[in-house]
């Protein structure tokens, strides 16, 4: 009888008798931190600001969305492009490797007519510098 007393004195002293509550108070106070301690007031804390950012985010995103069928468009534009900008460089590449230019100059001097030529060409070289095909 003697140990059944001292057995249920132990039990009773360490499952709510002591100051920190015992083993009971122990775990519904974990309990309670589980339910409502900080990592539920953190998660609810994000999903306030969560709440107070998606509706604008999610209207940004429809606007996004709004575009798809212009990003289409736009695309096979810049691709029109791409290709006819380089049918041009191909032609100016294949036609374009020299400029001839022919001057007839009737009833004038032979040296007036090199004369003219010469300042033909230095127009025609000053007008051109810097001018590069890529």
């Amino acid at each position: 009888m003697n140990a059944i007393e001292h057995n249920t004195r132990y039990a009773s002293q360490y499952l709510g008798e002591r100051a920190d509550g015992g083993i009971i108070q122990q775990l519904f106070k974990m309990g309670d931190n589980i339910a409502f301690g900080p990592g539920v007031k953190a998660t609810e804390n994000l999903r306030d600001i969560v709440k107070d950012w998606a509706p604008k985010v999610l209207g940004d995103l429809d606007n996004i969305v709004g575009f798809g069928p212009y990003i289409v468009s736009i695309k096979e534009v810049l691709e029109d492009t791409r290709n006819i900008t380089a049918d041009i460089r191909d032609t100016v590449k294949q036609e374009a490797q020299a400029i001839n230019v022919a001057v007839t100059a009737n009833g004038v001097t032979k040296e007036t007519a090199t004369d003219l030529a010469n300042r033909i060409a230095e127009q025609m070289a000053q007008q051109l510098a810097g001018v590069t095909l890529r």
